[in-house]
């Protein structure tokens, strides 16, 4: 064997020696770790979570959350508080309209030119259009709130924001002090 051949091989036997003894520390470190509480902890935690199945659900934030389970057992349930919110009154833009779409027009409460308004139940997610010939008796035989004039330009987020405060005063001060809390949070319509 030629000197460079040798020392190519020497190296390499080197090499081999080093990444042994690396490997032989690792699996005693490993072996002293397995032993400890906080690495036994958190390999179990490790396998905990991987049991859990990430859906969206575990995804979501508090509020989120709050809502969507607020929404489902608002959907088991027969009867509501009948409070709505009011989200805006509009005008159809085309003739052929019959549901509510982005295309028609918001305008004031009292214009002569509206078509009608959309309410939203604090307690579903479903809107519901309102023709001026029926707002009246609608508006008599519901709590309807009219939230601040800056809310109607963000309605939705809004929304939301309410439906959250009112899910979250259900569960921790109960349904009539969350009915209360969310009235004072009304103004008069003028």
């Amino acid at each position: 064997m030629d000197d460079i051949l040798f020392g190519e091989l020497k190296a390499e036997y080197k090499d081999i020696l080093k990444k042994r003894k690396e490997y032989e520390e690792k699996k005693r470190r490993l072996e002293f770790l397995k032993n400890n509480r906080l690495v036994k902890e958190y390999i179990s935690l490790c396998e905990e979570l991987g049991d859990y199945r990430v859906d969206s659900f575990m995804k979501r934030e508090d509020d989120t959350q709050l809502r969507y389970l607020f929404g489902e057992f608002c959907r088991k349930s027969k009867t509501t508080n009948g409070i709505y919110i009011y989200l805006g009154t509009y005008k159809y833009v085309y003739d052929s309209d019959i549901i509510h779409g982005d295309t028609d027009e918001q305008v004031n409460y009292n214009d002569e030119r509206a078509s009608y308004s959309l309410y939203r139940n604090i307690e579903s997610d479903s809107s519901i259009m309102i023709g001026l010939v029926h707002r009246e008796a609608f508006e008599n035989s519901h709590v309807i709130i009219y939230p601040n004039r800056d809310y109607l330009s963000c309605r939705m987020v809004n929304f939301d924001k309410l439906q959250t405060e009112f899910a979250r005063d259900c569960i921790n001060c109960g349904q009539d002090e969350a009915v209360k809390r969310v009235l004072a949070k009304s103004r008069k319509n003028n």
